[in-house]
């Protein structure tokens, strides 16, 4: 005969983790870059990701690092772009573990809908992937060296020299 008992519910509410664990749950950033602005989704623990936000550049470092204090773990991910590397540096150094991931569809349901939000979430559920484990969730680039990125962004006497040809 199967006997029930009260109070044995099994629940993977972050509250009912932190509960039996005792520890902070770990802050999961996905970031969609932009030139004057980001739009960052946050999850905390195993919750859902909460809704999009744009955040202005100068705030964002700021709010940043306070998410940093608050928590013991923060990771964040965002997708290579022309912007360069700079905020990969930036989160670096506060302590954010910070993945820079080879640009990609993000619309994997062909919805054909491409928003700033969608990017950013899409970009931390896979974060979140990945820091469970799952290390092929992201596709990570290797960060070059400052010396690197200012070679590859000067450009050499060779490639300047353009020929244009009149018809």
């Amino acid at each position: 005969m199967n006997k029930c008992h009260l109070n044995t519910e099994l629940s993977s509410h972050e509250g009912t983790r932190r509960q039996f664990n005792g520890s902070k749950a770990v802050i999961k950033l996905g970031i969609d870059v932009h030139q004057d602005f980001y739009v960052v989704v946050i999850q905390e623990g195993g919750t859902n990701p909460k809704p999009a936000q744009r955040v202005r550049k100068e705030a964002f470092l700021h709010w940043v690092a306070k998410l940093k204090q608050e928590r013991a773990e923060v990771h964040a991910v965002y997708e290579a772009c022309g912007f360069g590397f700079g905020l990969q540096r930036q989160l670096t150094a506060l302590g954010i573990q910070c993945q820079v991931v080879c640009p990609q569809k993000l619309d994997e349901g062909n919805k054909r809908v491409n928003t700033d939000g969608l990017d950013a979430k899409a970009l931390c559920l896979k974060l979140d992937r990945f820091v469970q484990g799952n290390r092929d969730a992201l596709a990570i680039i290797r960060i070059p060296t400052q010396e690197e990125e200012q070679k590859r962004a000067i450009p050499s006497p060779a490639r300047s020299c353009v020929r244009w040809w009149s018809g």
